[in-house]
């Protein structure tokens, strides 16, 4: 990797630790990161320019000497990543930046998603019975959100695009958060939605702090229904249990959620008990009937 990093980039690393899809780099008091390059490369760059027009700050992409943002490695793609202001917690401080829209309707992805996830637990799981037993119940999940979120999708009114982020962690830490590689364009509540769900099961939110960010982004009706559509896709679970299937993650681990399941329903019946009188929410007879 050392002489691959001095060829295409000049420069030699004080320290480099190596994992299997990424390295941290130390050179004097920058740390840089090198990590396989799995996003569209077009929307990276158009990601680059709007942060950039805008005044965004986000960690920066080094061009290689070929004037080119990836690097063969391995015979993968890959980044270099120098970092900036990793030690900070963000939480809620998002960006807000309005891009173009686009027919973007995640509720077919997840639809894919449900079919993979289907096929690993057929292939993959034999032994891990919390997985197995566990697997049913966030399938409905996704599916009550599928339903909701094309019921959403179809109604009328505006919805917005703007970068979002794969994913976001509680605390939502800059070193995440600031990282072009986690960044794509989707819907503005996606954010919302998935800080929402990590600060639940690491910490604890009410609805209170969602109708601060319905007053806060000035949402619409329209975008509140897909917030709650997503609000039921269960992120949490299926990318542990991913962990858990091809990276080998303890499957106990799983009960930190499975332990939440019971109040996590109670907040979501919370969500439309508190919005219902206001706005036309899909109402999940099973969560209605279990709290």
């Amino acid at each position: 990797m050392r002489n691959v990093l001095n060829y295409y980039y000049n420069l030699s690393f004080d320290e480099i630790k190596e994992y299997s899809e990424y390295a941290i780099l130390r050179k004097d008091a920058n740390i840089y990161i090198f990590k396989k390059f799995i996003q569209n490369e077009e929307e990276t760059k158009e990601i680059a320019n709007i942060l950039l027009q805008n005044n965004i700050p986000a960690h920066l992409i080094v061009i290689n000497n070929k004037g080119e943002m990836l690097t063969d490695y391995n015979n993968d793609k890959y980044i270099l990543i120098l970092l900036k202001n990793v030690d900070i917690i963000l939480n809620d401080d998002f960006f807000y930046i309005e891009v173009p829209s686009s027919d973007n309707n995640m509720a077919k992805m997840w639809e894919r998603k449900i079919d993979y996830y289907s096929r690993q637990v057929r292939e993959l799981a034999l032994g891990k019975d919390l997985l197995i037993n566990s697997f049913n119940y966030y399938v409905g999940m996704a599916e009550n959100a599928i339903a909701m979120y094309n019921q959403a999708w179809a109604s009328p009114g505006d919805v917005k695009f703007s970068i979002s982020h794969r994913r976001i962690g509680y605390p939502n830490y800059a070193i995440n958060y600031l990282d072009i590689t986690n960044m794509l364009i989707d819907v503005r509540i996606r954010d919302i939605s998935e800080y929402i769900k990590a600060k639940f099961f690491t910490d604890d939110v009410n609805v209170d702090e969602i109708d601060g960010f319905i007053t806060r982004f000035n949402l619409s009706e329209k975008e509140i229904k897909l917030l709650y559509a997503r609000l039921f896709y269960p992120t949490y679970y299926f990318d542990l249990f991913e962990s858990i299937i091809l990276e080998e993650r303890d499957e106990q681990e799983i009960l930190s959620l499975l332990n939440k399941r019971v109040s996590y329903e109670q907040f979501l019946d919370n969500i439309f008990n508190y919005f219902k009188e206001v706005y036309p929410l899909y109402e999940v007879e099973w969560i209605k009937k279990r709290t």
